[in-house]
């Protein structure tokens, strides 16, 4: 990017004045506590969406594109690489091989902002691209006709390649330049008039692109964005090697693009087309490669960051990739130069319990650990041991099943003033949990000095309400396979055959009860009393173990599904001898069961056990067979 000169951008005199302007427009730095608040409510979003195997699910099959993309989002926003929820898509992400263009780039962004290493693993995933170029230049995906919008992310992949000191071919940059002429619409020619007190020639060039080399196609502004970042990039790709007579040309269309976008400038669509947040990426990808605040007379950034904040519903825009999208926009992620904070992540794990009413006020913070405290005593409470003074004794801890998390010691013998009695607290699993604090205090009317024996009479316990704690920024030990394990399964590639009580609608088949993907899952049907589903297959199998994960991603998705205290397998031809194998309380957690020694089988049947009617869903997302010592 370094490459790239301000002098790229002079040509027409209508927009000279406007790309030499590099300082952030003022309102911006107003702006400043907004833009921070919509990127920590966007990325705690993002977090809250991943699905259990690390991923946040699938878009087509794409495998691992809106994982990668999601992961470039986090990272830019500042979500540090040791948070639990980046370790997980690592995670993913080293257990899939995208094959698609978009999917590619976008693991190759996510490895590349991760900042360690994993060379190998790009210049791989870079020369992949490489290999996939049309003959006229461009890309697909990689199979189908070509697009600009593969093109543009392809040229993004080679691009960071070419940073990271992969070697590039010359005649793959110079291609690519030369496909960009089929996208361009017929160049029209404009007055010139006047801004700024300045001049030029009389008429000026104005020409955007399409998604395809089809002259039918509409023009738009996300396509003409696209064309813009790949003649920038091409241009840094190429260096010294480029021609003078083609430095020119570069930079006449360059003129005539960002013209074309000026004239149909708009942040709150896509210039004659859809994908609305995806073309607010382009435009950010431009002012970075471009070094340009404006675009003619419009100041793209602050205009496009108002119009992202207004929408923002939720901390979401929409589903996980235009969310993602809009972060990368917010954070002008390409530069990574945004004058914000990032992610604010000390101010989110905070919770409460307890008002001026209450006898006891709990507060907390934090995951692991959770720190708990006494943030002080209702007026009530201190009224009744106005005479002597509140007298602490000890404070309890402990959670709705009565664990006790902790006791912290008090001065029975003074009055208490702020003293919060902090605990600690490290062993808290995943999930929501309630909380709450016994106070021991000396009898109000114990005289000061008479010594506290612990009778009824001499003790008084007073309780702060149950204060809910959601953990959930922890990294298990099975995070660290969850999706390379499902790969393992014995009963990909085998000719197995499905047979379920039911199926919920087409879209969720038996089918998806094996195919590696924890995104998809088998339902019954709602009105199925016995849900379960058989297998069969031809060639015997050694299995060690059984492993399989329920419907539910992410904890928004469990109050969707009916809860199951167990399934059972009848394993090959036990006949009426049924193995159970319990749902941890965790239902988040993939299952798996060690058989007592490995079997050879070609069949098995599953039916569940203690389901709770609550919304007719049931079911499975992934039914697994692994080999013995099997990734865990």
């Amino acid at each position: 990017m370094t490459r790239i000169r301000l002098a790229f951008l002079v040509g027409a005199a209508l927009l000279r004045a406007a790309t030499a302007q590099a300082d952030p427009h003022p309102d911006e730095l107003a702006m400043k506590a907004e833009i921070d608040a919509a990127i920590d409510n966007g990325v705690e979003h993002l977090i809250g969406e991943q699905h259990r195997d690390g991923s946040w699910g699938l878009h087509g099959e794409y495998v691992g594109g809106r994982a990668g993309l999601a992961l470039y989002a986090l990272l830019q926003c500042g979500v540090p690489r040791e948070h639990p929820t980046v370790r997980r898509a690592v995670a993913y992400l080293d257990s899939v091989e995208p094959d698609r263009t978009y999917s590619t780039t976008c693991v190759i962004l996510a490895l590349d902002a991760l900042r360690e290493g994993r060379e190998q693993r790009i210049e791989k995933l870079v020369k992949n691209l490489i290999s996939w170029q049309r003959p006229g230049g461009d890309w697909g995906y990689p199979e189908g006709s070509p697009d600009l919008s593969c093109t543009q992310y392809a040229a993004l992949g080679l691009w960071i390649g070419q940073r990271r000191g992969i070697a590039i071919p010359d005649e793959t940059w110079q291609k690519l330049l030369d496909a960009l002429d089929g996208y361009r619409e017929d160049v029209q020619k404009i007055d010139n008039p006047a801004r700024d007190g300045r001049t030029g020639a009389a008429k000026l060039d104005v020409a955007g692109y399409r998604y395809r080399d089809e002259k039918q196609q509409a023009v738009t502004g996300s396509m003409t964005t696209a064309a813009l970042s790949v003649m920038a990039i091409c241009e840094a790709g190429l260096g010294r090697k480029l021609k003078r007579v083609q430095r020119d040309q570069l930079r006449d269309r360059t003129d005539a693009a960002l013209l074309w976008l000026d004239r149909n400038f708009d942040v709150a669509r896509n210039p004659n087309g859809g994908h609305y947040h995806y073309y607010l990426y382009g435009l950010e990808r431009v002012g970075a490669l471009l070094q340009t605040e404006r675009v003619g007379g419009h100041w793209w950034y602050v205009e496009g960051a108002r119009e992202l904040i207004q929408q923002q519903r939720d901390g979401a825009w929409g589903d996980v990739t235009d969310t993602s999208f809009a972060l990368l926009f917010l954070r002008r992620a390409t530069s990574g130069q945004a004058p914000t904070t990032g992610y604010g992540a000390g101010e989110r794990h905070v919770f409460a319990a307890g008002g001026a009413d209450s006898d006891v006020r709990l507060r907390g913070a934090g995951q692991r650990p959770l720190n708990v405290w006494v943030d002080g005593f209702g007026d009530g409470l201190r009224e009744l041991h106005d005479q002597h003074g509140l007298r602490v004794v000890s404070v309890t801890y402990e959670d709705d099943a009565g664990n006790v998390l902790g006791k912290v010691a008090g001065d029975p013998t003074g009055v208490w003033r702020d003293a919060p009695f902090l605990h600690r607290e490290k062993a808290l699993p995943r999930g929501e949990h309630r909380v709450r604090a016994k106070v021991s205090l000396v009898a109000n009317d114990v005289e000061p000095g008479v010594p506290v024996e612990g009778g009824e009479q001499r003790v008084e316990v007073v309780e702060s309400p149950w204060m809910t704690v959601v953990i959930r920024d922890v990294f298990e030990p099975w995070m660290a396979s969850a999706n390379a394990a499902l790969q393992q399964n014995l009963l990909r590639g085998q000719q197995v055959e499905i047979v379920a009580t039911s199926s919920f609608d087409a879209e969720n088949p038996a089918t998806n009860l094996i195919d590696g993907k924890d995104a998809t899952r088998w339902l019954a049907a709602a009105d199925d009393a016995a849900p379960g589903f058989a297998m069969t297959w031809k060639k015997p199998i050694k299995v060690g173990a059984v492993l399989f994960t329920l419907p539910a991603q992410h904890e928004k998705q469990l109050a969707e599904f009916d809860p199951i205290e167990a399934i059972e397998v009848r394993f090959g031809n036990d006949r009426d001898r049924w193995t159970r194998i319990d749902v941890p309380a965790d239902p988040l957690l993939p299952v798996r069961y060690e058989l007592p020694k490995e079997r050879k089988l070609r069949e098995l049947e599953v039916r569940f056990v203690g389901r709770t009617k609550k919304t007719g869903k049931v079911g499975l997302a992934e039914f697994a067979l692994l080999p013995t010592g099997g990734d865990k």
